[in-house]
């Protein structure tokens, strides 16, 4: 029999997403899932891609930790598994040899709205406040390091990693994946800590000081 490698888009439709659209690439594979009327997005990566895997993995696992909290997008899914060893992968009818392949899948809501980085920072005081309000229980849960610019040379240079709500004006948080977990190094979460703070203020103060832009 012909062998060949199973696509990331092939698995996904296997485990219920059928309808995929490709988002900007990135560190890591993500998708907009389209379900009749909902949209959902979805992270895959491979054991192999040792970057993309332990990103989507620290993404997924510090979701699972506050999906609660309002301004952070909630995890409806999440599952590690392998080709090889569970009995429902004997249904995917694909003739290959993946006794190694392990893969890591989370499933997220989709926030419609549009990326911070096209705005010039938060102008509504009720979504600063309700921002800040987030990143004080994020803190709490012992999360950090929430990668809201993008830095070059040491030195600012455009917002990131949020969204605004299209219909409420709240920032969301849409990607953990390189943030700090209390419970892996305390010196790298209280490292977070301040320079989330200062990424929030940098963030605040563009929407007063750079009326022609967002460059910080």
């Amino acid at each position: 029999m012909d062998r060949h490698k199973v696509s990331k888009e092939e698995l996904l439709a296997k485990l219920g997403f059928p309808v995929l659209e490709p988002l900007p690439k990135g560190m890591t594979e993500s998708y907009i899932a389209y379900k009749g009327d909902s949209r959902s997005v979805v992270k895959i990566a491979e054991k192999s891609e040792e970057a993309k895997y332990r990103n989507i993995k620290n993404d997924a696992d510090a979701l699972m930790l506050v999906s609660d909290i309002s301004g952070i997008a909630r995890i409806l899914r999440y599952e590690m598994f392998s080709l090889s060893n569970a009995s429902k992968w004997i249904n995917l009818h694909f003739h290959t040899n993946l006794a190694t392949q392990d893969y890591v899948m989370f499933e997220r809501e989709y926030i419609p709205g549009t990326d911070i980085a096209g705005f010039h920072g938060i102008k509504d005081f009720e979504a600063i406040e309700s921002f800040r309000r987030c990143i004080l229980k994020l803190h709490e849960r012992g999360i950090s390091g929430l990668d809201m610019i993008e830095w070059h040379n040491d030195r600012p240079d455009h917002i990131y990693n949020l969204i605004q709500h299209q219909e409420t004006g709240q920032p969301y948080l849409f990607d953990l994946g390189r943030c700090y977990l209390l419970e892996q190094s305390f010196k790298a979460y209280n490292q977070g800590i301040r320079k989330d703070w200062r990424e929030f203020d940098l963030i605040v103060d563009s929407a007063y000081r750079r009326p022609n832009g967002i460059n910080l």
